[in-house]
């Protein structure tokens, strides 16, 4: 509010946001002096000639409950066990359903002066509508509003019977031949030796078949110091490999990478909500911490829990996300 002048971006925060940025001045024919000027930038500071720091969004900014303090862990016994199939759905609650479906992280005023701006529209929240087809629901969107989206991740949220685990963002998603988004899951999600985990992907990066990556973390506490687990999948690496820690502080996180080494104790955290979408703390997920002994194995699991959600968001080039309405697994 009331800012005045010129933003510039620099990627002071890290670098593997670079190329999906500079696609999004391409979407919008921005200047290529400019570009090259990031792009040159980017190279001094991967080459460790820049200091560097980075910072992350979690969904509970999105719905507008407080940051969690830094590293903080609550003992509720009823909180260590959610992922075992445990608990009973609350009658009454108010599910997520109705507090994500077309909700958005950008104020649409702000959206309308940027889009007459740049000439380009912005996705409409009361777009974001499912329609039934072939036994499934499915999203539809016009190919406008499909050229402004930059990424489509998959939300999937666990009721314990008391709230809800958010367990991330992922970019699993699929499209049928008309080109609309299938609400599909199949109950299935990241683990780390076989312990399922919250995960929230960062970037993504094709070029073809033999060349693409992906990046995102898994929130933990790694010997009581909270970091952010960097995973990267990868034509070479299809099935994700553990590249190490970065440390969270306040204000940010460390960018140098921690290695994971034997004897290290691990407890994976998760964002915990109550029915009303109140962001609530940041709890362990699962029965007991996990001490390194070996790599450590990035796979999927089936997830046994009694009800789940699922969802998808949208993230445009004007870095607003939308969620579609959130189904029942």
């Amino acid at each position: 509010n009331n800012a005045y002048g010129i933003s510039i971006y620099f990627p002071y925060r890290n670098t593997r946001y670079v190329n999906n940025l500079l696609k999004i001045y391409n979407n919008i024919d921005f200047n290529d002096e400019y570009a090259n000027a990031v792009k040159s930038f980017a190279t001094l500071q991967g080459s460790g000639q820049v200091y560097t720091n980075s910072t992350s969004n979690s969904l509970f900014d999105i719905l507008g409950g407080g940051s969690p303090s830094n590293g903080s862990t609550i003992d509720v016994g009823d909180i260590l066990g959610l992922l075992s199939g445990g608990g009973q759905q609350q009658s009454g609650g108010l599910d997520l359903s109705s507090l994500l479906g077309g909700s958005g992280g950008v104020d649409s005023g702000a959206l309308d002066l940027f889009s007459a701006f740049l000439g380009r529209s912005h996705i409409d929240s009361a777009d974001l509508v499912l329609t039934e087809k072939d036994g499934k629901q499915v999203l539809s969107l016009d190919a406008g509003d499909w050229a402004m989206v930059q990424t489509v991740k998959l939300n999937v949220w666990v009721d314990d019977g008391t709230g809800y685990i958010d367990m991330g963002l992922d970019n699993i998603f699929e499209f049928d031949e008309d080109g609309d988004l299938v609400m599909a899951y199949d109950g299935k999600w990241l683990a780390v030796n076989d312990r399922p985990v919250s995960y929230y992907m960062l970037s993504d990066e094709y070029n073809d078949d033999d060349n693409w990556v992906t990046q995102g973390y898994i929130p933990a506490l790694l010997n009581g110091d909270e970091v952010h687990l960097l995973v990267e999948f990868s034509a070479q690496e299809p099935g994700g490999k553990i590249l190490g820690a970065e440390m969270v502080y306040e204000g940010g996180m460390d960018g140098k990478l921690i290695p994971i080494q034997d004897g290290d104790v691990i407890d994976f955290i998760c964002d915990y909500y109550d029915y009303e979408g109140n962001f609530q703390n940041r709890y362990p997920l699962g029965d007991e911490p996990l001490t390194v002994d070996g790599e450590l194995v990035v796979s999927d699991i089936t997830l046994d829990n009694d009800r789940m959600l699922y969802g998808y968001c949208l993230s445009d080039i004007y870095n607003s996300d939308r969620w579609t309405p959130m189904l029942e697994y």
